[in-house]
Order: C-alpha cells, then sequence, then structure tokens
C-alpha cells in the first residue's frame, strides 16, 4: 500500500485491526478512547477511523509488533482508503 506511515509488510493489518488486538476487543478500545462500542464498530464498516479520533488514538501510546500507532498511522490510513473507494466510484483522485 502506497504513502504508508511506517515501512509495514504489505500483509500487516490495518489500524483498526491492530488497535482492536492491541485492546482486546471492540468494546474496551472504546471504552479506552471514552466512546461507545458502536463508534468502533462504525469505523469497521466504514473501512477507516475518523481523523476526529486520530490525536486520541495517538495519546493512547499503543504498541504491537509493527511499533507505536500514531495519529499520523491514523489520517494515512484514512486517506490511503477514501482515495480507495473514490477510485472505485469512478472518480478520478490524482
Amino acid at each position: 500500500m502506497p504513502n504508508r506511515a511506517k515501512s509495514l509488510p504489505e500483509n500487516a493489518p490495518g489500524i483498526l485491526a491492530r488497535l482492536v488486538a492491541i485492546s482486546g476487543s471492540q468494546s474496551a478500545l472504546g471504552r479506552a478512547l471514552g466512546l461507545a462500542p458502536s463508534y468502533v464498530t462504525n469505523w469497521k464498516h466504514t473501512g477507516y477511523i475518523p481523523t476526529d479520533y486520530a490525536l486520541d488514538i495517538h495519546d493512547l501510546k499503543l504498541r504491537d509488533e509493527y511499533g507505536t500507532i500514531t495519529a499520523m498511522d491514523v489520517l494515512i490510513e484514512q486517506r490511503n482508503v477514501r482515495r480507495r473507494l473514490l477510485r472505485e466510484a469512478g472518480i478520478d483522485v490524482g
């Protein structure tokens, strides 16, 4: 995947999957962020975490085998997912 915040293997899980694995569950991740679990479920359905939560996630300082998950990781993944969805809809994103 182009424009990844870090040099991660192509088969590395997405940011949300990593966050859930570290936290133990979607509910636990929601609680850590002070959110209802339905927020995290919605992120799973949309395919990305909204930019509003990038700094909150950064502040958790969560780390796994791929490194610490930063706000930039969240933002870059969101941009890549949004661009992919636009291309799939036939919209030129440059």
